[in-house]
């Protein structure tokens, strides 16, 4: 029996107790085998003789001394699953229905670790991090001896923790991840995975140099899917750099995507009205319309849409066509904090640019602490901008002074 055999025999034998909720004492008397050779065979210290191997099968009911076809199934399970993981396929439903469809028959076999794996995966995929994390502890006392289990599943620890905000922990994982990396299909995930711990730490060249080698080899194996979201995280890293403009043009490549991959229409707005974003960003204000009005068209009304149309007639000054979007905003905002961002955009309609009273200069700054609090930073420097050229309206140049030095320490956070 090879030392992979005998690991695998030892870890089913190990799984199949547990799952029972079997202790070695308990099987002891079930097998008449000592509880520390027991132990041993379960660690693959020692290789269990035939006859206490067919004790052993007959105490736990299972099938360990023989190859069957469920290794097959599950290693075929496996494969597909890793397939569509690369591929970036969002609903994984399938694989848990098979998982507990065929649980008990899958229990058997010496395999059962990589059903415990996509377990695993499927729960962080979801957001169930409690139920994933109460399988790492007998996970990583298995997957030790299979390298491409073991990077899934550090890869996959490190993708909880970031889903956790748990960012530093998340990037320690995904290093060790990094270590079993073994071809390029998990070389680009585990790239996709840092790119987003990385624009958190605003690390933007190196979430830039990820992203692009992720991109890269999800194109050549035609993973549609992954290629798309990488295009996306460009065009996010391009605004936070404040290049606008190539920003737009990555947003351009998600549409073409988008429409060949017949996203619907609610999604085609959000990219246009993405689009529209980074023009108001560049003081674009005409193309901003352009690109507000296409999402019109796939999305009637939407309360991000109604802000920036307001915003932008407000900075061309065409307080009417401004005054017109505040009043639809108003039948559309169902949120506390839209409706705070529209009593901010009307207060600025109704004064235009004359001096400012103190409760709009209050109100700006109240978004901004707002934004500030929540460590937007993109969202901060924007309402930082009004709430500078209301005190420079109003010829408070010290209170200016102090929000323009805000502005330069956090800009570039």
């Amino acid at each position: 029996m090879k030392n992979q055999d005998i690991n695998r025999t030892g870890n089913a034998i190990y799984i199949t107790r547990k799952s029972k909720c079997i202790s070695l004492k308990q099987l002891e008397s079930m097998t008449n085998i000592k509880y520390q050779i027991l132990s041993r065979y379960e660690k693959g210290i020692e290789i269990p003789t035939s006859y206490n191997l067919q004790r052993i099968e007959e105490a736990l009911q299972i099938q360990l001394s023989a190859s069957t076809v469920i290794d097959d199934t599950i290693y075929q399970l496996y494969n597909d699953f890793l397939l569509d993981v690369f591929m970036g396929e969002t609903d994984l439903s399938k694989y848990e229905q098979q998982i507990l469809k065929n649980k008990d028959n899958f229990i058997t076999s010496k395999y059962f670790y990589l059903v415990q794996l996509m377990t695993y995966v499927i729960y962080v995929h979801e957001k169930e991090i409690s139920s994933a994390s109460k399988m790492e502890k007998n996970l990583e006392r298995i997957i030790c001896y299979d390298q491409k289990a073991g990077y899934l599943y550090w890869e996959y620890k490190g993708l909880k923790y970031y889903k956790r905000n748990m960012y530093e922990k998340a990037n320690e994982y995904f290093d060790d991840a990094a270590k079993l990396i073994y071809d390029e299909y998990s070389l680009a995930i585990n790239y996709y995975h840092k790119f987003f711990v990385y624009k958190h730490k605003n690390m933007l060249f190196d979430a830039k140099h990820v992203i692009e080698t992720a991109k890269s080899i999800f194109e050549k194996y035609g993973a549609i899917k992954r290629s798309y979201s990488c295009n996306m995280c460009l065009a996010d890293v391009y605004t936070k750099s404040r290049k606008y403009e190539q920003s737009n043009k990555q947003y351009e490549i998600c549409l073409s995507m988008a429409k060949t991959m017949n996203y619907n229409n609610t999604y085609l707005a959000k990219l246009y009205r993405n689009m529209a974003w980074n023009c108001i960003k560049g003081k674009d204000y005409h193309n901003a319309i352009e690109k507000l009005e296409q999402a019109q068209k796939c999305e009637k009304y939407n309360p991000l849409m109604i802000l920036y149309y307001i915003y932008v007639y407000y900075e061309l000054e065409d307080y009417k066509e401004a005054q017109f979007w505040v009043s639809e905003g108003r039948m559309e905002m169902k949120t506390r904090e839209y409706r705070d961002l529209l009593d901010l955009f009307s207060k600025l309609v109704r004064n235009q640019r004359n001096v400012p009273n103190d409760e709009l200069i209050q109100k700006a700054i109240e978004v901004y602490e707002y934004f500030m609090k929540l460590k937007d930073y993109d969202l901060s420097e924007f309402y930082v901008d009004i709430v500078i050229e209301l005190l420079e309206l109003k010829g408070d140049w010290e209170r200016a002074n102090v929000y323009l030095k805000q502005k330069n320490n956090y800009a570039y956070l």
